[in-house]
């Protein structure tokens, strides 16, 4: 199946992950999920949207997102799982394609 993930509805992702409320896709009704990292007490907060997962930022990685996060910016991920690849981050104002950052 072939998804679109507009621009507006990774900020409707964005904005329902962050106020943590559900969301609709594909006229099902989802609830937040949370996901453990392995040897943390942190649980992410994340949707599952088929074989992609719209996931936000773990503030525990090395790198400059997970920095970023650690001060307090709201970051989300757009992942396909079967590629194990990042299609989409998105932060309050922007949505940054992995074409354009990759």
């Amino acid at each position: 199946m072939v998804y679109k993930f507009t621009s507006i509805f990774l900020f409707y992702l964005y904005n329902q992950l962050f106020k943590e409320r559900s969301i609709v896709f594909q006229g099902k009704d989802i609830g937040i999920k949370r996901l453990k990292i392995h040897g943390t007490k942190v649980l992410l907060r994340y949707f599952p949207l088929g074989d992609f997962i719209f996931v936000e930022q773990n503030p525990f990685k090395r790198s400059k997102h997970a920095r970023k996060a650690r001060k307090g910016k709201k970051i989300a991920w757009l992942i396909n799982r079967k590629k194990n690849q990042y299609v989409a981050r998105v932060t309050k104002d922007k949505v940054f394609r992995k074409e354009k950052f990759g």
